[in-house]
């Protein structure tokens, strides 16, 4: 930063929200950084579960440290031992899993080493077994948020719903299952505020497969209506304003007949007939949206959208602004490690590489460089340095292109 631009200030988060459309305030709700902290805190409020993750670590510490032990394992099974890290929740869960996994094994190697560690008794193994079918739900959920190949912001309120659902109707047998009542109760602390939050209220309601039907607090869904009727009308005031001008600039053409004209009226009358003594307060196409059927959960949202353009164009323009958000802050690493191409020969070496990274906001002033335009470059080059120690690549000729005009000066000119 200091090298492209050093007289360039960062500037602060309020004025990046100014710069930003209103849809990013989804980055005050990490619901990913939630579910983490909902089921660390969950663990650290039951001693006795912290007592058997503090075995288990020693065990596998001393699997990583005794070769011996490591061989005798890897000989027994394919599958390793994984260790916890305290910055990552599912880390904690996945050793407790491989750790029950691999439990026959384990046992038998540590009855033939004296300086192995003690074994967990059959008791703390049910224990362990019923924490994992307790966090388990909390595990897939945030892997479920945290997927890039469909729409996330618009789960977020049912897989609260669910997650709660799926951990209230466990029945622990064992004294380890407090971790039951933590997790409900940390829930309840932070994620059922969820349905306040209006950008996730309004992509739950406007994803066909969801609608209303995972919220639990009335007040908030009507919120979150009443924000799709002032949408809708804004979007027909715009439009008729548009209309109105294209009426005064527009030549009188000749008068033409339309004879499906009529069908529509009647079609029109019949929709109204049926929908009997509908609540004039909102909008036609939110009604007939709200009253369809749900669609099949493994349905593309944005797909089902293009069939529902027809009779909902305006709902349309609305979800699809609100359905591209995601539910987590973790596009750029996602960027960071994925954004590289290249081509590989015959014999396996790398002819051309190519890594692409791309800032959609402009820069407002000429005498500096925002902190989002220099985000992409500065991305590009990070992976363009992986890349070359990744794949050991001595490149011939390295080419540099940007379409921003400030940014190339800046780089030119060395200020």
């Amino acid at each position: 930063m200091k090298t492209a631009c050093p007289l360039y200030k960062v500037p602060s988060r309020f004025t990046l929200k100014r710069m930003l459309d209103t849809k990013y305030d989804i980055i005050r709700e990490h619901f990913k950084g939630k579910l983490q902290n909902l089921a660390q805190k969950s663990i650290d409020k039951t001693p006795n579960l912290l007592d058997l993750i503090a075995a288990i670590k020693r065990i596998v510490t001393w699997f990583k440290q005794c070769i011996a032990a490591s061989d005798e394992l890897r000989r027994e099974s394919d599958l390793k031992l994984i260790q916890d890290v305290t910055t990552r929740w599912n880390s904690t869960f996945y050793m407790i899993e491989r750790f029950l996994k691999l439990r026959p094994a384990i046992n038998n190697i540590i009855n033939c080493h004296t300086s192995a560690p003690e074994m967990l008794n059959a008791k703390q193994i049910i224990d362990l077994t019923e924490v994992c079918e307790i966090l388990r739900p909390i595990e897939i959920t945030t892997r479920e948020v945290c997927s890039e190949k469909y729409v996330t912001c618009s789960k977020v309120i049912p897989l609260t719903r669910l997650l709660t659902i799926k951990v209230t109707g466990f029945e622990p047998k064992q004294t380890i299952g407090d971790i039951k009542n933590n997790v409900i109760v940390e829930i309840k602390k932070r994620l059922l505020q969820t349905e306040n939050v209006n950008i996730l209220a309004v992509a739950t309601l406007l994803d066909p497969r969801f609608k209303n039907i995972h919220f639990q607090d009335a007040l908030a869904c009507s919120r979150g209506i009443r924000s799709i009727k002032e949408f809708i009308s804004d979007i027909e005031t715009n439009e008729k304003n548009e209309n109105d001008q294209l009426t005064e600039t527009r030549p009188v053409e000749e008068e033409t007949v339309d004879i499906w004209q009529d069908h529509y009226k009647l079609v029109n009358e019949k929709n109204n007939i049926l929908s009997g003594q509908r609540d004039t307060s909102m909008p036609l196409e939110l009604q007939i949206y709200l009253k369809s059927p749900v669609a099949d959960l493994k349905q593309d949202p944005l797909h089902l959208w293009k069939a529902l353009e027809s009779t909902c164009p305006n709902l349309k323009k609305i979800a699809l602004k609100y359905l591209c958000c995601t539910a987590t802050s973790t596009a750029s690493e996602r960027l960071f490690s994925k954004a590289d191409w290249r081509t590989t020969a015959a014999d396996g070496s790398i002819n051309m590489s190519l890594v692409m990274a791309k800032a959609r906001v402009a820069p407002l002033k000429i005498t500096s460089v925002p902190r989002l335009e220099l985000q992409a470059p500065a991305m590009g080059v990070r992976l363009a340095r992986c890349e070359k120690e990744g794949h050991e690549v001595k490149p011939d000729q390295r080419v540099f292109w940007t379409d921003s005009r400030t940014l190339l000066t800046w780089i030119k000119t060395g200020t």
